[in-house]
């Protein structure tokens, strides 16, 4: 597994809430760091996969089973090529 590090901004959120930081934490978003700023909601994920597609999907999913609609992404960092 390769650890990939990327940014997704909510697009139904203003506030990081203590409730949507749980309910993101119950979807399964354990890896994520939650901020928001000028009414703007982000979360940092570090997330393993095999591949970023994955990485990514499987956040998408998680945020959605949190009630939560991605409005973009951004791609933090990628791994090192070996």
């Amino acid at each position: 597994m390769t650890k990939f590090s990327f940014e997704i901004t909510l697009s139904n959120q203003t506030i990081a809430s203590d409730d949507l930081a749980e309910a993101t934490f119950e979807a399964g978003c354990t890896d994520a760091t939650m901020a928001s700023r000028d009414g703007v909601v982000t979360l940092i994920f570090d997330r393993e996969a095999a591949d970023l597609e994955t990485a990514i999907a499987s956040a998408i999913k998680q945020l959605r089973d949190a009630q939560c609609s991605v409005a973009k992404i951004e791609i933090l960092e990628l791994p090192a090529a070996a």
